[in-house]
């Protein structure tokens, strides 16, 4: 058997880097990230130049405000965004979360009037799962959807969801009560924050992601028509999984350039840290340090451009397959993160403790990771379960 692996980037995937390191260096000043992160501010105008450059989300179709490409430069743009700068970066990719559900289950209709608007930086949008009751296991939802006549009418409450205090519109997923299996009787639908029934109230408090930022959605006899229906009727639960491999994978990129901007520092400050008449990366006990966090950053980027290249290349694979992948480098990638700027923070020693330095609000901004879109927990038996069944093999 003849295996090739081809470990080079491609002429716009070099491009589509360095237009996306160039926008960062350039735009992300640390006076505006300290602001950002102080008063939870979203950074409007970075997010309308990303936009324009055509960097929010370059997998999406070209017709709707997208570059054609494919999720592995989706993953390096969010890599060198948040490389450069975790609070800015996070807020600026966050921007589309669900375009991709839309792209994937919406009819021409929805996509041409959706998603132009959050691709070209003028609008955010959210995408609603997550209920005060129901995080890791949607199976069962307590927002519920009722048919009546041509409409449907939703109830309920959804929580910690990104974007909801800034987007003009977004997708619930609720289902029809009293049915087993709850989960076969799940609903997509998108929907318009000016709708009569829907009320949002922001969340404070953030650990970390204050660009980001949150809020929680509360449906009262909201009605909606059969051109709000995304996707088909019955059909959410297995549209949010779909979802979840690209939402996932987005976050271990994000991981992996949160970890490397805490190594970037914590490697600039161990070469001019004088102590002892010598840098302390002299020191073996730093230089270590350093040597392990580069390994456990190369191996999770990996694992991340491996889930990029099943998505882009493997059209006809499992979706078990493929959400395990993309579980994987999610699990090992944001607990990479966690152990990485934990590790710069060490280096930093009492500096990196305070708030003057960037480790500081990485490992703020990181934490979240292990968290969001599946915990790790949650990841972790996703991968074992495939891996005993036999969708994803070693």
């Amino acid at each position: 058997m003849v295996i090739k692996l081809d470990f080079e980037f491609t002429k716009e995937q070099v491009l589509i880097r360095e237009t996306a390191r160039k926008f960062a260096h350039e735009e992300f000043k640390k006076e505006l990230a300290k602001r950002i992160d102080e008063k939870c501010e979203f950074p409007w105008e970075l997010y309308k130049k990303a936009g324009q450059l055509g960097l929010l989300r370059p997998s999406l179709p070209e017709e709707y405000g997208g570059g054609g490409f494919g999720v592995l430069e989706d993953v390096i743009v969010r890599e060198e965004l948040t490389r450069v700068d975790s609070t800015l970066g996070q807020a600026i990719i966050s921007g589309p979360f669900g375009a991709e559900l839309i792209n994937l289950y919406g009819n021409e209709n929805q996509k041409k009037k959706y998603l132009p608007k959050v691709l070209s930086g003028d609008n955010v949008m959210f995408s609603a799962f997550t209920e005060p009751d129901h995080g890791s296991d949607i199976t069962k939802l307590s927002t519920t959807v009722i048919k009546k006549g041509e409409k449907w009418v939703i109830n309920g409450t959804k929580t910690f969801i990104t974007n909801a205090p800034l987007a003009k519109f977004g997708i619930v997923l609720c289902q029809e009560p009293d049915k087993i299996p709850s989960h076969r009787y799940q609903t997509m639908f998108i929907v318009e924050t000016d709708m009569q029934g829907i009320k949002i109230n922001e969340l404070k408090g953030k650990m970390g992601q204050r660009g980001s930022p949150i809020g929680e959605i509360v449906f009262d006899n909201v009605e909606v028509t059969e051109e709000q229906l995304l996707g088909k009727e019955y059909r959410g639960f297995y549209q949010a999984l779909h979802f979840f491999i690209y939402g996932r994978l987005g976050v271990a990129a994000n991981a992996v350039g949160m970890s490397l901007g805490a190594f970037d520092r914590a490697l600039e400050y161990a070469k001019s840290r004088i102590q002892f008449n010598k840098p302390i990366i002299e020191f073996q006990a730093i230089s270590h340090k350093l040597s392990k966090m580069a390994q456990m950053i190369d191996a999770a980027r990996l694992l991340t451009y491996q889930g990029a290249w099943w998505i882009d290349n493997k059209k006809d694979a499992d979706l078990r397959t493929l959400s395990a992948i993309s579980s994987m480098a999610k699990s090992y990638a944001s607990e990479v993160a966690t152990n990485v700027i934990d590790m710069a923070i060490q280096i930093f020693g009492g500096y990196g403790y305070m708030s003057d330095f960037d480790v500081e609000r990485y490992y703020r901004d990181a934490r979240v990771l292990r968290i969001y879109e599946g915990t790790t927990e949650i990841n972790d038996s996703i991968i074992i379960e495939n891996i005993a069944n036999g969708k994803l093999t070693l």
